[in-house]
């Protein structure tokens, strides 16, 4: 369901899991705003404005308590994160480094005009989710989100390969051999 992006699948665990038991876990983590109204590609509920709506801190917060392993147990929170798409799928569009330039572990995202992605940095891991709205152009919003994505994962390498004092060394940074 997530490694892919199917929506058919996301839809069988929906029927397995049920709508609401999906909406008791969101308010137990208080994720008041984030609500699954709808199965995925189902366009009369869309009509009908059901949506599934969130926003990008609650995302983030998700990604958060996951990461915490407030959510899952231990072994289905690594698989979440084993299963999630690397940059390798992403690194054309989003303009990622190379997979061997990330700090430790590579983007996780679920994107089209959102992305929202977890980063682990030895000292800084962070979380953060970009979404577009009344997109004209997909791919100008991929862009943009990607740019974003970019910016912060260069501040986060950045913080991440500096002193307590802000102070950066290394061969990355500098003119040493």
């Amino acid at each position: 369901m997530i490694s892919v992006s199917d929506n058919s699948m996301t839809n069988v665990i929906i029927d397995r899991v049920g709508m609401e038991n999906v909406n008791a876990l969101l308010d137990s983590l208080g994720l008041a705003r984030m609500r699954l109204r709808r199965k995925m590609m189902d366009i009369k509920a869309a009509a009908e404005g059901r949506e599934n709506t969130s926003t990008p801190r609650e995302i983030s917060e998700l990604l958060e308590a996951l990461y915490k392993g407030k959510v899952l147990n231990k072994q289905f929170t690594e698989d979440f994160f084993i299963s999630c798409p690397s940059t390798k799928k992403v690194t054309s569009r989003a303009f990622f480094p190379k997979i061997s330039a990330l700090p430790t572990n590579p983007v996780n995202s679920k994107a089209s005009e959102t992305i929202a992605a977890s980063f682990s940095p030895a000292k800084r891991p962070y979380a953060l989710c970009v979404m577009s709205t009344y997109v004209r152009h997909e791919r100008e919003a991929g862009d943009a989100i990607a740019r974003i994505s970019f910016a912060a994962w260069q501040t986060f390498d950045r913080l991440d390969r500096s002193s307590d004092l802000g102070r950066v060394v290394s061969s990355h940074d500098s003119s040493l051999p």
